[in-house]
């Protein structure tokens, strides 16, 4: 009992300097203006970095939500970020927090299929959700599968098979 009591410990310990880093973190982030904010959250350590993203895909500022998006990508960890962008696109937020600006930065990267993987992580998370949504999101959302090549109503299967046929379009960059 005492060995379980002392792992408990050890990984409280471990666990209190990343929550307050996290946590000073965001302050720092949300007291500076954009882009300032980015270029200091960029220069943190990766561990840093990754745990203020996930702090910034809960909020409920679009911007906020795009920038934790943005360092998830950096590291390599974009899945991480798809709900939280489907979410403020089904919320509106795509059109008046980021002005229509969605997938600026991704256009513009170096990664030429980023855009198009970022697109489809997001197409596929709208899917999965689609019966939750209040019926101005799913709007939203059937209007967003079809910007996106879909033509028809509705259809979770075959808005899979339309995700599976863009995926196997986008070529992986090894």
């Amino acid at each position: 009992m005492n060995k379980f009591f002392s792992l408990l410990a050890l990984i409280v310990i471990i666990s209190i300097p990343n929550l307050v880093f996290a946590n000073d973190d965001l302050k720092i982030f949300l007291s500076k203006e954009d882009p300032d904010g980015i270029k200091y959250a960029f220069s943190l350590p990766e561990n840093r970095q990754i745990e203020l993203a996930h702090l910034l895909l809960n909020d409920e500022n679009g911007i906020i939500v795009y920038r934790g998006s943005q360092l998830l990508i950096k590291n390599g960890r974009e899945q991480e970020s798809f709900s939280a962008l489907a979410r403020i696109i089904v919320e509106g937020k795509g059109n008046t927090h980021l002005k229509g600006r969605l997938g600026y930065d991704w256009v513009h990267s170096d990664d030429s299929t980023l855009f198009q993987r970022m697109m489809i992580g997001i197409m596929g998370s709208m899917n999965a959700n689609y019966s939750s949504y209040q019926p101005s999101e799913q709007e939203i959302s059937l209007s967003f599968f079809q910007r996106m090549g879909y033509q028809g109503n509705y259809n979770k299967g075959a808005i899979e098979a339309h995700i599976e046929t863009l995926r196997s379009k986008v070529k992986q960059v090894p």
